[in-house]
């Protein structure tokens, strides 16, 4: 079976083709070429209490393509014309693409590979001579993919929509993991856009975010001392419910749920991103997150919280807080697939606390979402991107694959015309997608920057079209449909 191999200039169905290595005109490719899979590189730990190692991460080397060619006995100066075309592709500073397919296949694969010499050039002497080439090539270590894209739209509310918060990605081709390209539109006046890809090899279906309303949930016991609680029918809320909490005098701690009897049933159990609904927070409120009853008696304790969200600047506007990352639920047990261990199967205790540091305030709260950042059988990547204040209505794209050809993987333009001023901060990693899985994509259009007044309220009636694009990434040969 014959393998077919073209220096093209770009991943496309129909690629310029910069330099044909299989037409005779004059190269030919030798039998022991090869493009084998790259070797995986793996990190372990050894302690003399264990057995074995302890693998603490694994990752692919780059590939190392090996190309044997031979020119025909053409006139010299052919020859060497060849020779040049070639020099110059290898001796491209940003690498070449080199695209590879069986004759019996029927898609291509192509190979990024890093600039290049000659390994040797052996001459055969006569009147017209033979030349037989070897060229060992450093490539990324997967072979790409034709690009696999997709639009939806995502509704910013975790209760309604056909994307509530999240979008159930299609069957993924390819081998491996690869990173994803993402477009869309950023309201005006915004803080920050979350997004967080979960890669889901086995722990059922989500259909939306993991929700709570915040209003729903009793006070433990009676309010503190100095504190009121109101619950209030509010449209703009996604619970449909505003629960305002009043301070007038007192202590700084007052319990807006249980310590006890709030559940989240259901919950596998990991890691998970808290993020928390306001309506209007004075400034030095701080919400905290408790993922177990307290360890002794019923009243909470402030150095036990697992996630905190501090507001810095007085706020009116609606907010998504980012609490951190906490497990969930607290101090149980993960399930062990391969030696049948189900894990913790009950429902996760929990509770939401509120520390007003001002003599009097108002807070009002919304709801609270947990999005999965880390549980068995899973690979997540949380990301977010922070906007100035005069950033406008923009187009931003998250290139994952390219993000070392832009600042932190984002562009962003208005009208086609692309952006001097970058966004002010791009913390977290690029999406990312899998086969072999469920993919799911969370998307929280606008969350809170605590250190500054709110400049555009979060509208639960909104929703965010998005474009995604992602390249499968194989190891050796691409079949036609997966």
């Amino acid at each position: 079976m014959a393998h077919y191999y073209q220096f093209v200039d770009a991943i496309s169905a129909s690629p310029t083709v910069l330099l044909d290595l299989n037409n005779n005109s004059p190269f030919t490719m030798l039998r022991d070429s090869s493009v084998s899979p790259p070797t995986l590189n793996r990190t372990t730990a050894t302690a003399i209490r264990s057995d074995g190692d302890l693998e603490v991460s694994t990752a692919y080397d780059d590939r190392q393509i090996l190309l044997s060619l031979s020119i025909d006995r053409v006139a010299a100066e052919t020859q060497a014309t060849a020779i040049q075309t070639l020099a110059r592709i290898l001796d491209r500073r940003e690498g070449a693409w080199l695209k590879w397919q069986s004759e019996s296949m029927v898609k291509p694969l192509f190979f990024r590979t890093r600039r290049a010499s000659f390994d040797t050039i052996d001459d055969i002497l006569d009147a017209t001579p033979l030349r037989a080439l070897k060229l060992d090539l450093t490539a990324d270590p997967f072979g790409y993919g034709l690009p696999e894209t997709g639009s939806a739209t995502i509704t910013n509310n975790p209760t309604s929509g056909t994307n509530k918060m999240l979008l159930t990605l299609p069957t993924i081709k390819g081998d491996v993991p690869a990173p994803l390209n993402l477009t869309f539109l950023t309201p005006d006046g915004i803080h920050k856009t979350h997004v967080a890809s979960l890669i889901d090899y086995g722990n059922g279906s989500l259909s939306a975010p993991y929700y709570k309303s915040l209003s729903a949930d009793t006070i433990n016991g009676s309010p503190a001392a100095g504190w009121t609680v109101t619950d209030t029918a509010d449209a703009t809320m996604v619970a449909g419910t505003r629960r305002r909490l009043t301070k007038a005098s007192g202590v700084l701690l007052v319990r807006p749920t249980s310590a006890v009897v709030v559940q989240w049933a259901s919950l596998p159990p990991g890691d998970y991103r808290v993020m928390v609904r306001t309506s209007a927070a004075p400034a030095g409120a701080e919400l905290l997150f408790f993922n177990k009853p307290p360890s002794t008696g019923s009243t909470l304790i402030y150095s036990e919280a697992v996630g905190k969200a501090t507001i810095t600047a007085t706020t009116t506007g609606k907010d998504w807080h980012d609490l951190g990352v906490v497990a969930m639920p607290g101090g149980a047990p993960l399930a062990d697939v391969a030696f049948g261990l189900p894990g913790a199967t009950g429902p996760a205790l929990w509770n939401l606390a509120v520390n007003l540091t001002t003599a009097t305030g108002t807070l009002d709260l919304d709801a609270i979402v947990l999005i999965p950042a880390g549980r068995p059988n899973t690979l997540t990547r949380h990301g977010s991107v922070a906007f100035p204040s005069t950033y406008g209505t923009r187009v931003v794209t998250w290139d994952g694959l390219n993000s070392f050809r832009v600042a932190n993987g984002i562009s962003t333009h208005t009208a086609g015309v692309y952006s001097v001023q970058a966004p002010s901060e791009v913390t977290g990693g690029d999406p990312m997608v899998g086969p072999n899985a469920t993919n799911y994509l969370h998307f929280l259009t606008t969350t809170a920057d605590p250190a500054a007044a709110s400049r555009v309220s979060d509208d639960k009636a909104t929703a965010t079209d998005l474009t995604w694009l992602y390249h499968p990434r194989y190891l050796y040969e691409r079949p036609d449909t997966t």
